[in-house]
This record gives C-alpha cells, sequence and structure tokens, in this order.
C-alpha cells in the first residue's frame, strides 16, 4: 500500500472534493493583503486563502496547508515558502497523478 496524504494535495479543480477536509494547496502568490491571499493553483486558477494571524507571503511560490471552505476557498493552518524557482507545471502533472491512475497510492 501507498503512502497515505492526511492532507491531500490539491489544485483548483480537485480542491472541491474536499470541502471540510484538511488539504495541501501549492500555489504562485497573487496577491496578500491582511488575512487574505489569492493563489494561482498548480492548475492556473485562482484560489482563495484565509490567512491566520502573522501569516506573511513574502515569497512567490508557497505551500498552504489548510482545511477547504464551501466556497473553495481555504482557511490556512500552516504556510511553507518556496523557492522563486518552483516549476508549479511539473507539479500540477504530480497533483493530477495523486487524483487520477494511481489515486491508490496516495489516498485512503
Amino acid at each position: 500500500r501507498g503512502v497515505v496524504m492526511e492532507a491531500p494535495r490539491v489544485n483548483k479543480a480537485t480542491i472541491s472534493t474536499f470541502v471540510g477536509r484538511p488539504v495541501t494547496l501549492v500555489g504562485k502568490v497573487l496577491s496578500s493583503e491582511g488575512a487574505v491571499a489569492s493563489l494561482e493553483a498548480s492548475d492556473g486558477a485562482p484560489v482563495t486563502v484565509h490567512l491566520q494571524h502573522g501569516t506573511v507571503l513574502a515569497c512567490k511560490f508557497v505551500e498552504v496547508v489548510g482545511t477547504v471552505n464551501a466556497d473553495g476557498s481555504v482557511q490556512e493552518t500552516r504556510a511553507t515558502p518556496f523557492s522563486d524557482a518552483f516549476d508549479l507545471k511539473s507539479y500540477d502533472g504530480l497533483v493530477g497523478l495523486t487524483h487520477g491512475a494511481h489515486k491508490s497510492l496516495f489516498m485512503a
């Protein structure tokens, strides 16, 4: 059996499957003002992220772990900055594998 992810990796196309559950979203920071940020998900679509008090996204790419809200936004629990040279397109290929033919390797 594969590695089961407690916070599955998602893009905008797959996020609605996980309402009320934890997910891992990697994206390009489009904007960040106060408690709200907009990320370009790995599939190119925007996702709103509600940040915890004190979270600052001072990087180009970030991994956000959080819970999916009913409107498809994410309530951030943890944010990890990534390198400015992160390859979002290749990452989206990985997200596709975790929800496609190889889903059983990644999810319970």
